[in-house]
């Protein structure tokens, strides 16, 4: 089993880029900072975590919203590109 790193946060910043598809650290950082102007937080999960834990690259990116959910993912997509997936409750 892959022991994880003394600092996670300085290795998500590490290594982030390289693990997301091209052009998804960008579209991270504008869903996070929406996300936050407006009170909700955003975290990322299932296939994104399991490919880094994996060491792996990414081809998407999940990301679980406690917030408007709907709303982010429709201005997300306005903002170009993000398709807006399943909703869980």
């Amino acid at each position: 089993m892959k022991s994880l790193p003394r600092d996670p946060n300085a290795f998500l910043s590490e290594r982030l880029p390289e693990l997301l598809p091209e052009g998804g650290l960008a579209l991270l950082f504008d869903v996070a900072r929406e996300a936050d102007g407006a009170g909700w937080a955003v975290y990322l999960e299932g296939g994104t975590v399991r490919d880094w834990l994996r060491g792996i690259p990414s081809h998407e990116i999940d990301v679980s919203v406690v917030g408007d959910a709907p709303t982010l993912a429709s201005e997300a997509s306005a903002g170009g590109g993000a398709e807006g997936g399943g909703q869980h409750e």
